[in-house]
């Protein structure tokens, strides 16, 4: 670890850089690779300068309920975009939503229904569905209108810049 991690937190590339450990210092578990651990969710308090290990991690999505930020809820979306565009999102990135719906005339309509929305996980979609499902945390306005979305048409996800929280200000598309 390149400085303190506490627990219960998304571990960011800048908290992490790869090394090399000589026989001593070997542990069961040690990860080498950031990869390995960005967007991971710190299980106990890492040091700055500890190696972190398989053990110091929630393993797949436990832990979100620990990141889950007051007043909000995890919810599952189906995401429909190719996956090699989905390498870019990581656990703890921040996204803008947009939905694709179709009114009762025939005309499609795109806009951003939410932004900087706090992406808890990825996971590949479950038997019979195809593409990736994001974990996302919402308050309980923004799930009805995410569940309505999901329910009436498609889900996109932008990559918001880290420190970027304007508020999009957008009537959106038509065609």
């Amino acid at each position: 670890a390149e400085g303190d991690i506490d627990p219960n937190m998304f571990i960011k590339l800048e908290q992490v850089s790869a090394g090399t450990v000589d026989g001593a210092q070997f542990q069961a578990g040690m990860l080498f690779r950031p990869e390995h651990v960005v967007g991971q969710i710190a299980r106990v308090k890492i040091n700055e300068g500890e190696p972190i290990t398989a053990g110091m991690l929630y393993s797949g999505t436990a832990g979100l309920q620990h990141v889950i930020p007051p007043g909000h809820r995890a919810m599952t979306i189906p995401v429909n975009q190719p996956e090699s565009d989905l390498k870019l999102f990581i656990p703890g990135s921040r996204i803008d939503i947009i939905a694709t719906v179709q009114d009762r005339h025939g005309s499609f309509r795109t806009g951003t229904i939410m932004d900087n929305v706090l992406l808890l996980a990825k996971e590949k979609a479950g038997e019979g569905r195809p593409g990736v499902s994001f974990i996302v945390s919402v308050d309980s306005k923004q799930a009805e209108k995410l569940a309505l979305a999901v329910g009436r048409g498609e889900i996109r996800v932008v990559l918001r810049q880290e420190s970027d929280d304007a508020v999009i200000d957008s009537t959106g598309v038509q065609i």
